[in-house]
């Protein structure tokens, strides 16, 4: 799902609606969007080189192909992973740009513990009418938020105050060391998000985060578990006229010291569609390590579905500079490469 997040945003109307937005405003409203989830902090990177960057407002393949790499040559698995990763974040984590530039404006409705931004409408979906809304329990030291879509066709009708449904929603605990990190969940509704665009697109991820510093990362961390229900975005149906959705689990951890871990289990259709005698769902594990110094391992296993029986290992290690150092798997796809000694961590276990 590829989202583009450009609005027509009427200056002067939002503006006005805001009231003055001067300093004693402006302290009660940065609480709330210290609070806010940063893409920075969410994204997934695998094996990543630099340490990430907060802004207060930062908007502005197939497993079924194999490349043949070999010894010295840039890791084929670190490369799916990168890139697989890339799609998780366009498909989940996209949305929190949107926020981002929506928040760029003052609210344009306060209250003592609630902020809303909108509504406005999007240049891409002529149909769709967008707001962001957030309310504080302090109590608690939780702030709810969420994403908002209606549609234009209810405008100047009863109907159009009730009819905001949430597309992403979510709760964060904030931490009070450093802004825009903090603990919570998260829910991408991608059926209500495009309803009114007829792409197709249905089923939700979940997301459990943590982003917060603790003892072993004083600079915050970004451990995330995220779960696709049912999930087709409009990019799947440019493979296959009939996506099968996915439903897949995936957990990804990265330290301060920029070591990590990429696991994921997913169902998925290994023909990529192109036999329609084997349409049944192979099971595919992949887990992806890496330390400090961006050596490292994907170990991944294929069974069930059309395998029946059979199961499939595969093994690739790499050097720091992302290179292969070693390479086998169970059916001689391709062959061994490498010796096993030379990676950087022991293989993972599927048990």
């Amino acid at each position: 799902m590829r989202i583009r997040f450009t609005f027509i945003i009427l200056f002067s109307a939002a503006l006005a609606g805001c009231g003055d937005y001067s300093n004693e405003y402006l302290q009660e409203d940065l609480e709330f969007l210290y609070s806010v989830p940063a893409k920075s902090t969410l994204e997934i990177r695998v094996a990543a080189s630099e340490k990430r960057r907060v802004e207060l407002f930062e908007a502005s393949s197939g497993l079924s192909q194999r490349t043949d790499a070999v010894l010295g040559d840039p890791a084929t698995w670190y490369a799916y992973t990168v890139s697989f990763s890339g799609e998780v974040n366009n498909q989940v984590f996209n949305f929190l740009d949107m926020i981002d530039l929506i928040t760029s404006f003052p609210p344009t409705a306060r209250d003592t513990d609630i902020r809303m931004w909108g509504p406005w409408p999007s240049s891409d979906s002529p149909q769709t009418d967008w707001r962001f809304v957030m309310s504080r329990k302090r109590l608690e030291g939780v702030y709810d938020f969420s994403l908002q879509v209606n549609d234009v066709a209810l405008r100047d009708t009863a109907d159009y105050v009730d009819g905001w449904q949430d597309c992403l929603y979510g709760s964060i605990e904030p931490s009070r060391q450093v802004f825009r990190r903090g603990t919570g969940n998260m829910t991408a509704n991608v059926g209500v998000c495009s309803q009114y665009e007829n792409t197709g697109e249905q089923g939700a991820a979940s997301i459990g985060f943590d982003t917060a510093p603790d003892t072993d990362n004083p600079e915050g961390k970004t451990h995330l578990s995220i779960q696709f229900t049912d999930f087709i975005s409009k990019d799947m149906y440019e493979d296959d006229p009939a996506p099968q959705p996915v439903n897949a689990l995936y957990t990804y951890n990265e330290e301060s010291n920029l070591s990590g871990l990429f696991d994921f289990t997913a169902l998925t259709d290994l023909d990529a569609g192109e036999n329609p005698d084997r349409r049944a769902l192979e099971q595919v594990a992949v887990k992806v390590r890496w330390n400090s110094d961006g050596e490292g391992r994907a170990d991944s296993r294929w069974s069930e579905g059309d395998l029946g029986a059979a199961v499939i290992d595969i093994h690739e290690c790499w050097s720091s500079s992302k290179n292969r150092v070693y390479y086998n798997d169970s059916i001689d796809m391709a062959p061994t490469e490498g010796k096993s000694s030379d990676c950087a961590m022991d293989p993972a276990s599927f048990d």
